[in-house]
């Protein structure tokens, strides 16, 4: 382990230093943004596998620990399925999770998957308070939005 220095409220701390929570404060002023990308049915989304590559490094730098566990209960009555996403600072052993399920009536291994990798990429945005944003593929539709309108010519009455 580095005795690399941050900047934390204006002083000098070795990351080695850093509270679990000082540590993600500070990975997530370092993260990139993340785009909505990748096309679903009828929407768009911010894929798994762009925003680990995207944040992972920034997590190393700080010790900070990520992974995901799987919680349910299945063939009952009351069978749910989700996601648990953990946080540890390798430096103080601290813990900090967001968990994620629903109930479900299907037992299905392909909808099992689904809805872990659906839960994983929205435990990471409410952990870290990512917004994912539409990236602008087309110059009409960025120079519509800074013009704050539509190309509705309709009047009013």
């Amino acid at each position: 382990m580095s005795k690399e220095k941050v900047k934390f409220l204006g002083k000098d701390v070795a990351i080695l230093d850093l509270s679990l929570a000082q540590a993600i404060y500070l990975a997530k002023q370092e993260f990139p943004k993340i785009y909505k990308e990748t096309d679903g049915y009828n929407y768009t989304y911010a894929n798994l596998g762009t925003m680990m590559e995207k944040i992972q490094p920034i997590l190393d730098k700080y010790y900070i620990d990520l992974r995901h566990e799987p919680v349910g209960k299945l063939g009952t009555e009351k069978s749910f399925v989700g996601v648990k996403t953990i946080l540890t600072s390798m430096v103080t052993g601290m813990e900090m999770s967001v968990e994620f399920s629903h109930l479900t009536n299907s037992d299905d291994p392909q909808s099992m998957g689904s809805y872990q990798t659906y839960y994983r990429r929205y435990n990471l945005l409410c952990l870290f308070n990512l917004i994912p944003e539409k990236k602008l593929d087309d110059d009409g539709e960025s120079v519509t939005k800074q013009r704050g309108g539509s190309n509705n010519n309709s009047r009013r009455l």
